[in-house]
């Protein structure tokens, strides 16, 4: 390898990231870069993919190595996984595997590997939580065969290294609907965002804002317009920001660098986010004839998501994926051997967790712990 420092060569990763900018503009070149990411991985199979936790459907999915109706068939059981817990309960730009994520013991005895991957000669999974809004969050993953070594730190620290790339192009890929701006109602889908985009010229004028990008620069509480540029409050800030738009209005600066978040804090400790973003480069040149805008800046207000009461429940108790999966089966009332069969696991698994559950909640029995998380979760189911 050319560099030490990383797990593969510095020409493939260059190449690989410069891809994934380029799927905010196109998204089905998401195929092309699971296609790449697989094989700097060394992994047959691969996928990026938008889905819903609570139903568990694909919403939008790019794949590389599966058949046709692999993802069809794997719906039966989607919601069965044991990796989706840890999944919940990942920030985003956190990479798991099945040793990391849920264990090899109730990984390999779940019903999903028996009945499902095992027959496929699937094994190792190694996974990137990239976005998270709503209830949607935004997948990448690798998998390898049964007859292949188990992922090592390698491949993680590739996807360690790809992780803000892959979790910038597609955060501003859900804020801009790119099927929608390329239609003639381009400008009232952009005042339509809850975060501020705002377009700017080689020069740096602001060319463009939409309404929301008017209201933060009004409120002038982390950022101001000040002869017709952006001009954070804070000095750090605004240096970081001023040599962000320099990296991405000029053609020598590589694609690796373009993409950039900065923090824009306000006099009151709280303040923005802004994703700064080439558009003078090859096809991304179309989004911005409208406005004649070089680079792209996405400001956005830091507000914590709310938690799904059952992610909320395991955080507030320091539950484990495996704990939270028992704890959200008992809800119902079904009994430990119906859990078991449910969750694919072994009954003694169940027993285990069930323990450890009572020990951190401060109860000793089932009907103790399901009053309890039903104090705890909300009113309102979450649509």
């Amino acid at each position: 390898m050319a560099d030490s420092a990383m797990p593969c060569s510095l020409e493939d990763f260059s190449a690989v990231v410069e891809v994934i900018y380029d799927c905010v503009i196109q998204p089905e070149r998401w195929r092309e870069a699971v296609r790449m990411i697989c094989a700097l991985c060394e992994s047959p199979y691969g996928s990026v993919a938008v889905f819903d936790l609570e139903t568990c459907d694909n919403i939008r999915l790019y794949d590389h190595g599966y058949s046709p109706d692999y993802w069809f068939e794997y719906q039966r059981y989607a919601n069965e996984h044991p990796i989706l817990p840890a999944v919940r309960l990942m920030p985003e730009g956190d990479v798991t595997t099945i040793a990391l994520g849920c264990g090899d013991e109730e990984f390999f005895g779940s019903r999903v590997y028996r009945e499902f991957l095992q027959p496929r000669g699937q094994c190792d999974f190694l996974g990137l939580l990239a976005l998270r809004t709503g209830s949607r969050i935004g997948y990448l993953h690798a998998c390898r065969n049964v007859d292949q070594p188990r992922f090592g730190d390698d491949q993680v620290r590739i996807f360690k290294l790809l992780s803000k790339h892959v979790c910038r192009a597609m955060k501003i890929s859900d804020l801009f609907d790119l099927r929608i701006m390329q239609t003639d109602t381009l400008e009232q889908t952009l005042d339509g965002l809850a975060a501020g985009v705002f377009l700017c010229a080689r020069d740096g004028r602001v060319v463009y804002m939409n309404s929301a990008a008017r209201r933060q620069t009004q409120a002038g509480q982390a950022l101001r317009i000040v002869s017709n540029r952006l001009s954070p409050i804070d000095p750090n800030a605004s240096r970081q920001l001023a040599s962000a738009l320099a990296n991405a209005v000029d053609d020598e600066v590589e694609t690796l660098h373009g993409g950039h978040s900065i923090a824009l804090p306000d006099r009151a400790g709280a303040g923005l986010v802004a994703t700064v973003l080439p558009l003078n480069r090859g096809k991304r040149q179309s989004i911005s004839k409208p406005f004649t805008g070089a680079a792209a800046i996405f400001v956005q207000d830091p507000a914590v998501l709310p938690l799904f009461p059952g992610e909320a429940f395991a955080k507030l108790y320091g539950l484990t994926g495996g704990e939270l999966r028992v704890a959200l089966a008992m809800a119902p009332g079904l009994q430990l051997e119906e859990i078991a069969d449910m969750l694919g696991i072994g009954l003694q698994t169940v027993k285990t967790h069930l323990q450890h559950i009572f020990q951190k909640t401060n109860t000793s029995r089932q009907a103790d712990l399901v009053a309890l998380m039903s104090r705890v979760s909300g009113p309102i189911k979450a649509h």
